[in-house]
């Protein structure tokens, strides 16, 4: 084991290394938990322009920062040019309805390096030097449609002459109470310039909502910032240099939004007001509040690197004039050790890995994406017993259903400013790459989600904020209650007029399909999907094969294993039905379809991702030691030879499990593996490049539809918004996939399995040089152009198959970080 294994070991048995990590929001404004509007307008209700004037009431965000794991206590960068607006305190970008994609970060940052114990994290972000281009951005997207491109910060011209700093932090972890932060930041431009720095330490207001009247407090000794807290202790934020301090409160400047007198002379937006406007009255003279930060002014030569040193901890014995010692003695030593650390650990995970340097800054995305996300519903709902109460629309309108719910947990984001909430389909795979490295914390993320302060008392887990061979038997046996209650939830909600065949609206594919999938049809109408379909067979799958590694313990799981085969079994022969089923025959693939009352139907029938699913509903399972099941899978398929077609031995005791029949496996491959179909250059399109001059068209009660190709953004604003399913590369359905086909290649032969390590390496080839040197991940983009900004890949939302170019949301290295499992 190596050291940073030593330490997840340690945090399992108790000694709390993730006391602090990287668990501040990138956005915190506009989101659903702090809307209190009438009619749930949540860009509308907290706007980037508010944020630093207002207070959050569920979390906090900030810039390269970290929190304790409560978010108790918070810590993060501030700049300030010269020349902008305001104070960089908080990444910028378009809300929903500016941006011509919908939302969109328009800032250059990278999750550089991090250990699952957050020993070592390593960040950069680029600041610009001249005026934050804020107007510029939100006007020229707002004239741009959808058939445009985005308008991103380097098209402005803000990066030329790399009139830029480069700004990396670097956290270094002594002990779970001992945090050294060390921040370079570089001059890229051969001009002199002048930087205003603010490393800042503040308390989450916990104390407006009428619950906890308790204030911590910060305040000066011996000109070192100290944060007081009553369940955290004392903390000291130790500077390597004598430099001024500012003190604050974090509360809102009422003056400023509202007009109104604010409760504190001493606002949030304090230092804001005294570097930009040379308000020195806006901070507190006494050097004390909830909010404190040094403030650093840097003068820079061309091209000059500066490095500044700081010390988070609760040792007050870091400082001994009589031996000689400062905070800042042991730093480059514990820093250098803590760094060898980290290469001894990804020298360990992707061991002979040709793409091991990929794969770690994917899984360092993954571990800087890590968030404290709380927000209780009913409380929400109903409002803080001392604050103005919701409106009342609120109590029948989003939410109202799940006032059980109750979050204040780390949680696995999808994209800490894009998507600063918990997404159940996005978690699930955010886990099997964050196991690679620390499977205790993607267990207990699953686990998490089967409590009931989360799953409904039906067993329906609630989407988001409106298996892997895992043999860990404790883990399996406290996870399958949870799960079989969800298995349950599905069985008896989405199952269709029809037996065995599902439903469940988008299902996470948002405008895959010709009609919008998550609105009801026509009265007397109803749709059977694929993908519910294929997922619940899949879903039977994992629970049987759950079900016989816990019999191996515990024979009473045997009756079970038999249930999800028996459910498994009819879900196949469901799906391949000639008249209830969804297989078309005339175009040899699976597809939606439209029944109704009268036994009519009409396929969905354009060849999409949907199509391509019943291939992840497949399994090879060694009987071997379960010889109860063995009997009686043996005896049930001589009984109903209906479901023979779904189960093939391979070899002796081994047995092949696939919803799709041996002569439709074929028909669905030859669109799979077809590159003017499915396969792209850099993986699996979402529908058939087929469509591309010639757009699919169909007539569904009296309305004419067409679908066409579109392998970048969406080029309309229907149920897909910036998301875009008619063509782009997703890496979780890719990797789902790819996944499958090393099983089918069991029965099928090995030329299957050859596509699949093909498949992975045309997924990895997005984030790598190609012949000339370029990342195709940066195809068709002004970043490509740029020496410095051209360097570093970001793992995006989904991709364009036939460059590699990145789409979406920048740093969705939540479900893209699969990256590290193929």
């Amino acid at each position: 084991m190596t050291t940073e294994h030593l330490r997840l070991k340690a945090q399992e048995n108790g000694t709390n290394w993730k006391k602090f990590g990287p668990y501040l929001a990138e956005r915190q404004w506009g989101t659903v938990r702090e809307d209190y509007s009438e009619y749930g307008a949540a860009w509308d209700s907290f706007t980037h322009d508010e944020s630093r004037s207002r207070v959050y009431r569920w979390g906090e965000d900030g810039l390269m920062g970290f929190s304790d794991e409560k978010q108790k206590l918070c810590f993060a960068l501030a700049f300030w040019n010269g020349n902008d607006g305001i104070l960089k305190e908080r990444l910028f970008g378009l809300t929903g309805k500016e941006g011509n994609h919908s939302e969109d970060v328009k800032e250059y940052y990278y999750y550089l390096d991090a250990t699952p114990s957050h020993s070592y994290m390593k960040m950069r972000y680029l600041y610009p030097q001249n005026a934050f281009p804020y107007a510029q951005l939100v006007s020229e997207n707002g004239k741009r449609n959808k058939l445009n491109p985005e308008y991103e910060l380097i098209d402005t011209g803000i990066f030329d002459n790399n009139a830029f700093y480069t700004i990396d932090v670097e956290y270094i972890k002594n002990t779970p109470d001992d945090i050294l932060i060390k921040v370079t930041i570089k001059n890229e431009s051969k001009n002199k310039t002048k930087l205003t720095f603010l490393p800042t330490l503040w308390f989450r207001n916990t104390w407006n909502w009428g619950e906890n009247n308790y204030t911590p407090h910060l305040d000066l000794e011996e000109a070192t910032i100290v944060a007081h807290h009553q369940d955290l202790g004392k903390y000291y934020l130790h500077s390597e240099f004598t430099t001024s301090s500012l003190f604050t409160e974090n509360q809102t400047n009422a003056t400023r939004l509202y007009g109104l007198t604010s409760q504190t002379p001493f606002v949030k937006d304090a230092f804001h007001e005294y570097v930009i406007d040379g308000r020195k009255e806006a901070v507190n003279p006494e050097k004390k509040g909830t909010k404190a930060a040094y403030k650093v002014d840097l003068d820079f030569d061309e091209l000059e690197t500066k490095t500044l040193r700081f010390r988070f901890s609760n040792d007050k014995n870091l400082c001994n004039s009589r031996e000689g010692l400062t905070p800042f003695t042991d730093f480059e030593s514990i820093a250098t050790f803590r760094k060898s650390e980290t290469d001894e650990f990804y020298a360990h995970i992707f061991e002979n890995d040709a793409a091991k340097e990929t794969k770690r800054m994917a899984m360092a995305g993954m571990l800087w994406g890590k968030q404290y996300y709380e927000f209780d519903v009913k409380k929400w709902i109903n409002g803080d017993s001392n604050q103005f109460p919701p409106p009342e629309s609120r109590k029948n309108g989003r939410n109202s259903a799940w006032l059980h719910v109750k979050n204040h947990d780390i949680i696995s984001m999808p994209d800490k400013w894009e998507y600063p909430w918990f997404a159940a389909w996005d978690s699930a795979f955010h886990c099997i790459a964050i196991a690679k490295a620390d499977p205790f914390f993607a267990k207990q993320q699953l686990l998490m989600f089967l409590e009931s302060r989360y799953m409904s008392d039906f067993g329906q887990i609630p989407a988001y904020e409106c298996f892997n061979n895992i043999k860990d038997v404790a883990f399996l046996k406290q996870a399958f209650s949870g799960l079989e209650k969800n298995f349950l939830w599905w069985l008896n909600t989405q199952k269709r007029k029809d037996k065995m065949i599902f439903g469940g609206g988008f299902l996470g594919l948002d405008n895959v399909a010709v009609i919008d999938r998550g609105r009801p049809l026509p009265e007397g109408f109803w749709l059977k999907q694929v993908d519910g379909t294929a997922w619940m067979a899949r879903f039977a799958l994992d629970m049987m094969q759950i079900s016989l590694e816990l019999a191996k313990t515990n024979p009473e799981f045997e009756e079970k294993s038999t249930y999800f085969l028996r459910v498994f079994l009819e879900i196949s022969f469901n799906l391949n039905h000639p008249t209830i089923g969804l297989w078309n025959e005339k175009t040899g693939f699976y597809h939606d379809k439209i029944n109704n009352t009268t036994n009519q139907f009409q396929f969905l029938d354009h060849k999409n991702l949907v199509g391509l699913l019943p291939l992840i509903a497949s399994a090879n399972i060694d009987i071997e030691q379960h010889s109860y099941f063995e009997k009686y899978i043996e005896t049930y398929l001589q009984e109903n030879p209906q479901y023979q077609p779904f189960v093939k031995e391979t070899t002796k005791n081994k047995l092949y499990f696939s919803v799709i029949p041996e002569e439709r496996f074929f028909k669905i491959t030859s669109a799979f593996f077809n590159p003017n179909e499915f396969w792209g250059k850099y993986g699996i399109r979402s529908l058939s490049k087929q469509y591309d001059k010639k757009p699919f068209a169909i007539t569904l009660f009296g309305q004419n539809y067409t679908m066409k190709y579109q392998p970048n953004e969406s080029d309309t604003t229907s149920f897909g918004e910036n998301s875009n399913w008619r063509g782009p590369v997703w890496m979780p359905t890719n990797y789902v996939l790819a996944k499958s086909l090393p099983i089918h290649a069991q029965y099928f032969g090995k030329e299957i399995g050859t596509k699949a390590i093909e498949l992975a390496q045309n997924l990895k080839s997005i984030f790598e040089k190609n012949d000339v040197g370029n990342l195709p991940v940066y195809a068709d983009s002004s970043i490509a152009e740029n020496q410095i900004l051209n360097k570093i890949p970001l793992f995006y939302e989904f991709f364009n198959p036939e460059t590699g170019k990145g789409c979406g949301a920048s740093h969705q290295t939540g479900w893209t970080g699969l990256i590290v499992d193929l």
